[in-house]
C-alpha cells in the first residue's frame, strides 16, 4: 500500500492489527488503515496543542495565586468557592422517573466489522452523555450475543460495564473465564461471563446499565404495555408526535437502518416482538441537503430528551444537535477534492485486483488442464458433499486431504443466481475426481475406483449437473429459488429423490470398499429427506413466498461455515474440524428459527429432524478420518431436544422423529464387514 499511497501509518498497535485481520472487506481495510494514518497525524498535533494549553493555564494560575496572596478574593479550586445548596431542587424531583432507553443488539453480528465497532463506540458515547445529563435516561442493552471479536470491543470500550483498563492489562480477554466460549452464549447479566476489572481499587458503577442476551421484554419495567414502547426506525411509516411523554421506553437498534438491509431493519425487530416503530419527524421540519441521513445514537438520544422534557420543539432540537452542514446546499466540490477521491477509488480498485489475483482459492492446488481430457460435470449438493470431496483416503495412509476449489467471495444472491457450484480438484483423490485408471490403482483391491463407482457417479451427474448452489442451510431452498413455480419444484424434488435412489442402488451393486461407504454416507440425509418429501412439500408455498428472507436470514452463519470448510481443505487439524462442528450447530439453530418464524411449527420440527440426520452423517464421515472427535462434534444439542419436547405438547400430527431403517444402517453392520483406515 505504501507504493500506492502516502496515507499509510508508520506503525500500528497490536489491537489495531487484530482489528485489521478481522475485517473481511478490502474497502473497509483500506479505510481503516487510512483512519489510523490520520489518527497518527492528529496525535502529534494534539500533543502540541496540549503543551500550549498547559503553558497558558500555568501562567493564568500563577497570576491568580499572586492576587490571592495579595489579599484579593479569587474563586476556584484551592481558592474561595460557592456552596451550592440543591436540597430543594432534589426534593421536587423525588418522584421523577425518566423513560427507559434500550439498545437492541439482535442484528449486531450481521453487520460488518467496521459498523460493529462504530455501534459499540456509539453506545459508550450515549452512556457518557447520559451520565452527565441532569435528566438521564435509564439505559439497558438487550439481545447482545458476542463472539470473540465483539467481546474484545466490549472489553475495550464499555468501561462502565467491565471496569476501566488497568496499567497491567491489555484489551484481550484475560479477565474472562478461561473455560468460557463466546459462541453466541446466553447470559442473564454481563457480569456472569465478563468479570469486573477491579485491579485499580475501583468499584462497579452503581448506575451501570443492565446488559443481557435476553429479549426486550426482559429489561422492560413491569406493567409497561406494548403501545408504550417505541422502536426508532427511519424506515417506519409513522412519525413521533409532538408529545412523546406517553412512551415509557424507547428502543434503538444497533444496525444499519436503510433500505439496502431490509431484513435487519428496526421495523422488522419491532414487528417480531409486537411493538410499534416510529421515525423522527426530520422531513417534516428540516430539508436534508447533503451527507448520509444517518444520525448517531447520541444525537438521537439528545433530540428525544429535549422534546420529552419539552425544552424545545422538534425543529429546534434538530437544529441544535444535528451538524449544520447537513442542511446547507451542496457547493461544487473543488477540483483538488475530486482528484483526491478519484485517486482513492483507483487505489481501492488496484487493491481489489491484487487480492483477487493472490486469492488462494484461485491458485491453490491447480494443475494445468490436459488437452483432450473431457471436463467432468461440477457438483455440489449439501455440506456433506463438501466433506466428501475433502476427505481423501488412500490405502496404507489415510491422512491426506484433497483440495477443493470453492466459489469466490461475493454477493450471496449473485452466487445463487449464477448457480456457482463446487468443482473437484483435478489432483484430488476423492470420490469426485477425474484421475485415470492407473492413478487409482492404489485403492481397495478388486474394485477399480474409476470403474463401477465412477460410472455410477458419472451417470448420476449427467442428470444433476448445475442443480445445487451454495446453500448450506437447506438444499430445497435453492431448488425453490431456481425453479419458476412451486409445482415445478415439487416435480424436480421427486425426480431428484428417484435419481438418488437409483444412484444408491448402483453403489450397492459395486463391491465393498471404503469409497463406497463414504459415497453412500453422503446420500443418507437425502434418504431421510425423501421419506418425508410429501410432508415437506406442504411447506413449499410458504418457503417460496419468503425465499429471500429465509436465504438472507442466516447469511452470516452460512458465511462462517463456508470459511470453515475453506480452511478445512488446506488445514486438516482437529481445531478446524471443531470449528466446522460448531458452525454447523449455529447454522442449524439459526435456520430452524428463521423457518419457524415465517412458516410455523411444522417447518420447525421437520428441519430439526433433517438437521439431526445431516449432523449425524457428518460426524460419521469425520470419524472415518478421526476416530476421536472434539467435544463440540460429539456433544448432544439440547436445543433439538427442548424444541421437540415443546412441539410434542402441541400434538402436531404426522410428525415423528426419524427412525433408523435397514437402508440407513452403516454398511459394516449390514454386511458383517469391518472397514478400517
Amino acid at each position: 500500500m505504501q507504493e500506492l499511497s502516502h496515507e499509510v501509518p508508520m506503525s500500528m498497535s497490536d489491537s489495531q492489527w487484530l482489528f485489521l485481520l478481522n475485517v473481511r472487506d478490502i474497502v473497509e481495510k483500506e479505510a481503516f488503515v487510512r483512519s489510523v494514518y490520520y489518527q497518527e497525524l492528529n496525535e502529534s498535533k494534539t500533543e502540541q496543542c496540549n503543551e500550549t494549553m498547559k503553558y497558558e493555564k500555568g501562567k493564568f494560575l500563577e497570576e491568580k495565586q499572586r492576587k490571592y496572596d495579595a489579599g484579593e478574593i479569587m474563586y476556584g479550586r484551592g481558592f474561595y468557592d460557592y456552596i451550592d445548596i440543591r436540597g430543594k431542587d432534589f426534593r421536587k424531583r423525588l418522584d421523577e422517573k425518566m423513560p427507559q432507553l434500550i439498545f437492541d443488539c439482535r442484528f449486531l453480528l450481521k453487520n460488518s466489522e467496521r459498523n460493529i465497532c462504530a455501534f459499540i463506540k456509539q453506545i459508550k458515547t450515549v452512556y457518557d452523555y447520559n451520565w452527565f445529563n441532569p435528566n438521564p435516561f435509564r439505559m439497558s442493552i438487550a439481545n447482545l450475543y458476542m463472539d470473540d471479536f465483539v467481546a474484545n470491543l466490549v472489553k475495550k470500550n464499555w468501561h462502565f460495564a467491565v471496569g476501566p483498563p488497568s496499567t497491567n492489562s491489555s484489551t484481550d480477554l484475560s479477565k474472562v473465564d478461561e473455560n468460557f466460549d463466546f459462541d453466541l452464549a446466553e447470559f442473564e447479566d454481563l457480569e456472569e461471563i465478563m468479570s469486573y476489572n477491579s485491579e485499580d481499587n475501583t468499584e462497579r458503577h452503581i448506575f451501570a446499565p443492565r446488559i443481557t442476551s435476553r429479549g426486550i421484554r426482559s429489561v422492560l419495567d413491569p406493567g409497561i404495555k406494548n403501545e408504550e414502547v417505541a422502536f426508532i426506525s427511519k424506515n417506519a411509516t409513522r412519525y413521533l408526535g409532538d408529545d412523546i411523554s406517553k412512551f415509557k421506553a424507547f428502543v434503538i437498534c444497533a444496525t444499519r437502518d436503510d433500505t439496502t438491509h431490509p431484513t435487519t431493519s428496526p421495523s422488522v425487530a419491532a414487528a417480531d416482538d409486537g411493538f410499534n416503530s416510529y421515525r423522527l419527524p426530520l422531513e417534516k421540519y428540516i430539508k436534508w441537503e447533503q451527507g448520509r441521513k444517518d444520525i448517531s445514537f447520541a444525537r438521537i438520544t439528545n433530540i428525544m430528551k429535549d422534546v420529552y422534557l419539552k425544552e424545545s420543539e422538534w425543529k429546534e432540537a434538530f437544529l441544535k444537535h444535528v451538524p449544520e452542514w447537513h442542511f446547507k446546499k451542496r457547493d461544487n466540490e473543488k477540483s483538488e477534492i475530486l482528484e483526491t477521491k478519484k485517486a482513492r477509488l483507483q487505489r481501492i480498485n488496484i487493491l481489489k485486483e491484487a487480492v483477487q489475483e493472490l486469492h488462494f482459492r484461485k491458485i491453490a492446488f491447480q494443475r494445468p488442464e490436459q488437452k483432450g481430457t473431457p471436463k467432468k460435470p461440477r457438483v455440489h449438493r449439501t455440506l456433506l458433499s463438501t466433506l466428501l470431496n475433502a476427505v481423501d483416503v488412500k490405502e496404507g495412509t489415510g491422512d491426506s486431504i484433497s483440495g477443493v476449489k470453492l466459489p469466490s467471495e461475493g454477493n450471496f444472491e449473485d452466487e445463487h443466481q449464477n448457480q456457482k457450484s463446487f468443482e473437484s480438484n483435478p489432483g484430488s483423490n476423492s470420490g469426485f475426481d477425474s484421475r485415470s485408471d492407473s492413478e487409482s490403482s492404489t485403492l481397495v483391491p478388486g474394485d477399480g475406483f474409476n470403474g463401477c463407482l465412477l460410472r455410477c457417479k458419472d451417470e448420476h451427474m449427467m442428470k444433476m449437473d448445475n442443480e445445487w448452489s451454495m446453500d448450506f442451510a437447506f438444499p430445497l431452498v435453492s431448488l425453490l429459488r431456481t425453479n419458476g413455480s412451486v409445482e415445478v419444484a415439487k416435480e424436480k424434488a421427486r425426480s431428484i429423490c428417484e435419481d438418488n435412489e437409483l444412484l444408491d442402488s448402483c453403489f450397492r451393486s459395486c463391491s465393498m470398499s471404503l469409497e463406497r461407504k463414504i459415497l453412500r454416507l453422503g446420500l443418507q440425509p437425502w434418504r431421510h429427506l425423501c421419506r418425508k418429501l410429501e410432508l415437506l412439500m406442504t411447506q413449499f408455498d410458504c418457503w417460496k413466498s419468503n425465499i429471500d428472507t429465509l436465504t438472507l436470514g442466516c447469511y452470516l452463519e452460512s458465511h462462517k461455515i463456508r470459511e470453515s470448510m475453506e480452511a478445512f481443505t488446506h488445514n486438516q487439524s482437529l481445531m478446524v474440524v471443531e470449528s466446522i462442528c460448531r458452525d454447523m450447530n449455529i447454522l442449524s439453530i439459526c435456520s430452524i428459527e428463521e423457518f419457524s418464524k415465517y412458516c410455523g411449527d411444522v417447518s420447525k420440527i421437520l428441519l430439526i429432524q433433517l438437521f439431526q440426520s445431516s449432523r449425524d452423517t457428518v460426524i460419521e464421515m469425520l470419524k472415518i478420518r478421526w476416530p476421536v472427535l472434539p467435544y463440540t462434534c460429539n456433544q448432544k444439542i439440547e436445543y433439538y431436544k427442548e424444541e421437540e419436547a415443546q412441539l410434542a405438547l402441541l400434538n402436531i400430527e404426522n410428525l415423528t422423529v426419524f427412525e433408523a431403517s435397514s437402508g440407513d444402517l452403516p454398511e459394516a453392520n449390514k454386511h458383517g464387514e469391518t472397514l478400517q483406515i
